[in-house]
């Protein structure tokens, strides 16, 4: 039984690593959800298996190891940047219904 579970951390973990070179290579939107599995090899089915949300769930597990990997500040930076966003748009947002009322 450890077995198999050491095994489909090392499936997850190849899978993610290979995820992060092709990311960090190409970018989120070239590589195909195809290529991920065909680069890393795992057990046919794993990729959804450990992945059941598909390429956005890797995405977000590949983003998530880094900003461990970097003490948590990349993900922290995300959020920070996604807060200035939200509130560019909504003083955008007031901006353009000054006068309407």
């Amino acid at each position: 039984m450890a077995t198999a579970a050491f095994d489909a951390t090392d499936t997850r973990t190849r899978i993610l690593q290979t995820a992060q070179r092709l990311l960090r290579k190409r970018g989120y939107h070239a590589p195909g959800l195809n290529e991920i599995p065909e680069m890393a090899q795992p057990p046919r089915g794993s990729m959804y298996h450990q992945f059941p949300a598909g390429k956005a769930g890797v995405g977000v597990c590949v983003i998530e190891n880094i900003s461990m990997l970097e003490g948590g500040s990349l993900l922290a930076q995300v959020r920070q940047d996604a807060g200035l966003f939200r509130d560019a748009v909504k003083q955008a947002a007031q901006i353009c219904s000054v006068g309407e009322n």
